[in-house]
C-alpha cells in the first residue's frame, strides 16, 4: 500500500507532474520522462563527444544530476583582492550547492531571490566569510570546489587552481594548500593526474592542460602519511615546443610552476620540477601574465550577515 503521496517523490527526489497524463519529473531546467528514461529537452550545458540529451555525463554509476543541467560558478579574484563567484549559463542552487559542497539551503541563502543570469548574478566573498558555512575555526571567503562532486569537471578543476594561485598571491603568501581550496583532496590518487579543459582568462576562454599531484604520500608501510600539495606562486620558466595536446600538432608552451610539501613542519619543494600549465603558445602572454597579477590583500571583516544556526552544518575542519 504505502503512501500515496510520497509515491511521486522518486528520482532526485522531485515529485512526478501528472497533470495531463504527461507523467513528468519537472526538474530545474529541464524535464525527465521516466517511461522512456529520457530527457524531454537537451542539456544548457553540452558535453565534447557526448549527446544533448544525455544527462550523468552518461554515467549515472558515477554522477547525479539534480537539476537536469551541469553548469559550474566561476570563482575570480577581483582586481581590488576580494573573491566572487559568477553564475554560469544554467547555474542553479543546486549546482552550487553540489560544486562546493554545501547545503541547499546555504546555496539559496548566499545567492539571493533573485533569477540566476549568467555572468552578472554572482555570490561575494563577504557573504561567504559572514556564513562561514564549512563551520572553520577561522572565516574564510573561500568555497571549495569539492572533487568527489558532478561539477568537479577538467575545466573546473583548471580553473580553480588558476583561482588558488590569484588568491594566495593577492594574501601575500608565497603559495597555498590544495586542501584549502579544494575538499576531499584525499581521495584523489596520489600521483600527477591530467586535465585538458576550457579556463576563463579575463573573460577570455582558452584551452589548457596539467598534469597535477594532489597529495605525496610518506612513511613506512604501516605508518603512511600522505600531504596535501602546496602549490607556490613562483614560476620555473616557460618551455616551448610543439604537440597534439588539443587535438592538433601545434605551437605549445609549458609555463612550469613549483609545489611542496609540508612534511612533519617542513616545507619541502618538489625535486626536478613541479606541475605546469600546457597552453597555446599565443596565450602564453596572457595566462602567464594573469597567474602575476599584482593584486591587493582584501581584509574581510564579520558583518553578521547570517544567522549562526548555518555554521552548526558542518564540523569544524
Amino acid at each position: 500500500m504505502g503512501n500515496s503521496v510520497a509515491k511521486k517523490f522518486g528520482y532526485n527526489g522531485i515529485e512526478l507532474e501528472e497533470g495531463l497524463g504527461l507523467n513528468l519529473m519537472e526538474m530545474d531546467v529541464r524535464s525527465y520522462d521516466p517511461a522512456i528514461a529520457r530527457w524531454t529537452a537537451i542539456d544548457p550545458v553540452t558535453h565534447h563527444s557526448l549527446s544533448p540529451y544525455n544527462s550523468f555525463d552518461n554515467n549515472p554509476i558515477v554522477f547525479a544530476d539534480p537539476s537536469g543541467a551541469n553548469s559550474e560558478w566561476i570563482p575570480k579574484v577581483n582586481d581590488d583582492g576580494s573573491v566572487s563567484y559568477i553564475a554560469e549559463k544554467g547555474d542553479t542552487e543546486s549546482t552550487f550547492a553540489s560544486q562546493f559542497g554545501v547545503s541547499l539551503n546555504q546555496a539559496q541563502s548566499l545567492i539571493g531571490t533573485d533569477n540566476i543570469i549568467e555572468g552578472k548574478t554572482s555570490v561575494s566573498g563577504q557573504d561567504v566569510f559572514d556564513m562561514n558555512p564549512y563551520g572553520s575555526d577561522v572565516r574564510s571567503s573561500i568555497l571549495k570546489l569539492d572533487l568527489t562532486s558532478r561539477e568537479a569537471t577538467h575545466s573546473r578543476i583548471l580553473q580553480n587552481i588558476v583561482f588558488m594561485q590569484n588568491h594566495t598571491s593577492a594574501q601575500g603568501a608565497s603559495g597555498g594548500y590544495a586542501t584549502n581550496y579544494f575538499s576531499n583532496v584525499f581521495k584523489k590518487l596520489g600521483y600527477s593526474q591530467r586535465y585538458t579543459g576550457n579556463i576563463n582568462v579575463n573573460g577570455q576562454s582558452m584551452e589548457a592542460s596539467t598534469e597535477f599531484p594532489w597529495h605525496t604520500i610518506r612513511g613506512a608501510i604501516f605508518n603512511r602519511k600522505a600531504y596535501s600539495t602546496i602549490i607556490m606562486n613562483s614560476s620555473m620558466g616557460i618551455n616551448q615546443k610543439r604537440g597534439y595536446v588539443f587535438g592538433n600538432y601545434e605551437d605549445l608552451s609549458h609555463v612550469t610552476m613549483n609545489i611542496a610539501y609540508n612534511i612533519k613542519g617542513n616545507i619541502v619543494e618538489q625535486g626536478g620540477g613541479g606541475f605546469f600549465y600546457t597552453i597555446k603558445r599565443k596565450n602564453q602572454d596572457i595566462i602567464y601574465n594573469y597567474l602575476h597579477r599584482n593584486i591587493p590583500k582584501y581584509n574581510y571583516f564579520y558583518t553578521g550577515g547570517f544567522n549562526e544556526h548555518f555554521e552548526s552544518e558542518f564540523p569544524s575542519k
